[in-house]
């Protein structure tokens, strides 16, 4: 009978040194392709010469530093020079580590994660918030502080101004506002606030306001002498 032998070539993919090749198989070994020139190839390694011929050398086949490449953007020696292959790869390699990772890492919200790291920004606004905490609640619990004005008496304790007074001989003159007292600094709203009064005995309606400027005035419907007032807010 007669053998009709090999036709063409074939694949025989990834290369062992236990297989047997022959003529006209080709293999993949060391990131090359290798053509079998004779038949019963064993344990014969891939090598140029008579019994194989490489088809398409790999990159492997070839050692990265003895590659020239185009810097182009100037990372390991000038823009678009000619440099090692090697070496680029290993300035972008530590770029990679030691700027982008990192940056990636850092955060400028606060968050409760152990990957993570506050950029300083972050860390500035934080020590700004403390500073303003610890200021606000030092204030807070702060002796209070009293003054007196005409008909009036401030007193600043916790957070609140605490504001009261009364009379029996101050005429406040019906439908207008009648200036009683000026509050000092550190005594006065941050908007213009607007509180009920009362006539002693009852029956007349007064309204007052305390002006951002520290002006406080009483607006009674009727003429009287006779009045109280107290109220607070917030510093």
């Amino acid at each position: 009978m007669t053998s009709l032998g090999l036709v063409g070539i074939a694949d025989k993919g990834t290369y062992s040194a236990e297989a047997t090749y022959n003529k006209g198989q080709f293999v993949l070994y060391d990131g090359s392709t290798w053509l079998a020139l004779k038949d019963n190839l064993n344990g014969v390694t891939p090598a140029e010469g008579e019994n194989w011929k490489y088809l398409a050398r790999g990159f492997a086949a070839e050692l990265l530093s003895l590659v020239t490449a185009i810097d182009s953007q100037g990372l390991s020696g000038s823009q678009g020079g000619q440099v090692n292959a090697q070496s680029l790869i290993d300035v972008l390699a530590d770029k990679v580590a030691n700027q982008l990772i990192a940056k990636s890492m850092m955060s400028n919200v606060q968050v409760n994660d152990a990957e993570k790291v506050p950029t300083s920004a972050l860390a500035y606004a934080m020590q700004q918030s403390i500073e303003t905490l610890n200021s606000n609640t030092g204030e807070l619990g702060s002796t209070s502080i009293t003054v007196y004005g005409n008909y009036c008496k401030a007193t600043k304790k916790n957070g609140f101004v605490f504001v009261s007074g009364s009379s029996a001989d101050k005429l406040l003159t019906a439908s207008t506002y009648n200036d009683i007292t000026t509050l000092p600094e550190g005594f006065r709203p941050k908007h213009n606030f607007y509180f009920t009064a009362g006539s002693m005995g009852g029956g007349i309606e007064i309204f007052g306001i305390l002006y951002t400027s520290g002006i406080l005035s009483l607006y009674p419907v009727t003429a009287t002498k006779y009045w109280i007032y107290s109220f607070m807010f917030p510093c």
